[in-house]
């Protein structure tokens, strides 16, 4: 039973790393996507005029 609470411990800060790159790589697909959208629009703008 002494050795469940470091194992969990352990756990936990797997799930936050893993939290972290989640969150890392979706915020660098949103940026990915931004950037891909505003490319788009200025070339659909200069198409036109």
């Amino acid at each position: 039973m002494g050795m469940a609470a470091p194992n969990t411990n352990a756990n936990s800060s797997v799930n936050m790393i893993g939290w972290i790159v989640t969150s890392e790589s979706i915020s660098g697909i949103r940026l990915v996507w931004i950037r891909l959208r505003r490319t788009m629009i200025q070339d659909c703008c200069q198409s036109v005029v």
